[in-house]
């Protein structure tokens, strides 16, 4: 990934892991991050940014003993504006596809380059 970074708070369900180069949307009510579900009703089925390193949400009990589901992180590092390439990009639902989703993340100054690994230079 490369291009202009932020920090910002995510937010994941309970029990579940974003690793870097996932696609979050922004929940309405909160402006936290949470990764993107085309089928999301809070507002993060439209998708605006790529996080940049990974996070790891186990559940936890409050004081009371009850998990509300979700846990917040503060100060992580996502991918504003920049390029990433498609063999990068994760997407948290299997049934999303990233064809679907690549204007919207244009749009939003994310670039998703379709490019070959290890294309060899003619002579080597």
């Amino acid at each position: 990934m490369f291009g202009k970074y932020a920090d910002m708070t995510v937010t994941l369900p309970a029990q579940t892991e974003a690793v870097p180069g996932t696609v979050l949307g922004e929940i309405t009510a909160t402006h936290a991050l949470t990764p993107y579900k085309s089928g999301a009703t809070d507002g993060s089925k439209v998708p605006c940014c790529i996080l940049a390193q990974s996070l790891k949400n186990e559940k936890v009990a409050d004081e009371e003993g009850e998990d509300d589901g979700s846990a917040d992180f503060t100060g992580v590092r996502v991918l504003m504006i920049g390029e990433i390439l498609d063999s990068e990009v994760v997407l948290a639902n299997s049934a999303d596809k990233l064809a679907d989703i690549t204007i919207s993340l244009k749009n939003n100054g994310i670039l998703v380059i379709n490019a070959q690994k290890g294309v060899k230079r003619i002579g080597d």
